[in-house]
């Protein structure tokens, strides 16, 4: 059986392992905390690329983090460009539950 990790679940995670809110996150980033909100809402939501590299830098996210949301909405981590496939997205995520 395999779990569906979505990008909003993975967000919500990090925030809160973080401990931060919304707002605080939102002020991290220089953003509206309706944008975080609308992330995190149950509509589907895909962010850009842009948005998430700066979600990670306003978490202080590792790289191994970063990419777990890139790849959780679907971008290819940086590292991996040209060595991406739906196997290794899969086994990724997995790893991440």
């Amino acid at each position: 059986m395999s779990i569906q990790v979505t990008f909003r679940d993975c967000l919500i995670h990090f925030r809160k392992a973080l401990y931060m809110s919304q707002q605080e996150l939102a002020d991290h980033m220089f953003v509206n905390r309706t944008l975080i909100a609308r992330l995190e809402g149950k509509y589907k939501y895909r962010p850009t690329r842009d948005t998430i590299l700066r979600l990670a830098q306003g978490m202080h996210l590792n790289n191994y983090q970063r990419n777990v949301l890139l790849c959780a909405a679907g971008y290819i981590p940086p590292e991996l460009d040209g060595r991406w496939d739906a196997s290794l997205q899969s086994c990724f995520l997995n790893h991440f539950q």
